[in-house]
């Protein structure tokens, strides 16, 4: 009797780390697919580029990690005097400003025209800013549109811009904080499932 208990312990133990392992070689494998995306070299023409938001601090600054969409946007907007930069992104119930009115200071302060930043400042997720700022792009079809957000968010940012209906469309790597990274690539695992389940991908 003692000897089929410790049988069974010892099934069960077997398949709790078959489990976790497989669970382990899943976020591996996926994380290499979401930084491979985020590793991408942008074109050099490209004529709209969308800058995705993320969470303002109460003083109206941008956090750290919108801060790097931010410099990625600016490095490219300097180099190609033709582009245009749509910001994106609501205000959330803790923010002072909408996302898109603190990007929009932060990359006039810069140098940055104000002729080429157009504001998106109604939407609240990832799939709502493209969709949003696609409705500003005039002939988006034919257009060539890069996508500025941090890099372990570049993958679904790009399967959501495709599912919308973008045709000519490019990732803007911004950096990430490597201290969050693990952390940040375990939760696109599952926002990538929760969008595919939401018919977003």
């Amino acid at each position: 009797m003692e000897s089929s208990r410790e049988t069974e312990v010892t099934v069960t133990t077997l398949f709790l780390l078959a489990a976790l392992l497989a669970v382990v070689l899943a976020y591996c494998a996926a994380s290499i697919i979401i930084m491979r995306a985020g590793r991408s070299t942008p074109p050099e023409d490209l004529e709209y580029l969308i800058v995705l938001g993320a969470m303002v601090r109460p003083d109206g600054l941008p956090t750290r990690a919108l801060r790097y969409r931010l410099e990625a946007a600016r490095s490219y907007l300097a180099e190609h005097p033709t582009a245009i930069a749509i910001v994106s992104g609501g205000q959330g119930s803790d923010e002072p400003v909408s996302e898109a009115a603190a990007m929009a200071c932060w990359l006039a302060d810069r140098g940055v025209g104000s002729e080429r930043i157009i504001q998106e400042s109604a939407s609240t997720t990832t799939a709502e800013n493209l969709s949003l700022s696609a409705q500003l792009v005039p002939g988006l079809r034919k257009r060539r549109i890069g996508i500025v957000t941090n890099d372990f968010h570049l993958y679904r940012s790009l399967l959501i811009a495709r599912k919308q209906g973008f045709q000519r469309v490019w990732g803007v790597p911004a950096a990430s904080t490597p201290e969050n990274l693990p952390v940040n690539l375990a939760r696109e695992c599952f926002a990538l499932i929760k969008n595919r389940i939401q018919g977003n991908l």
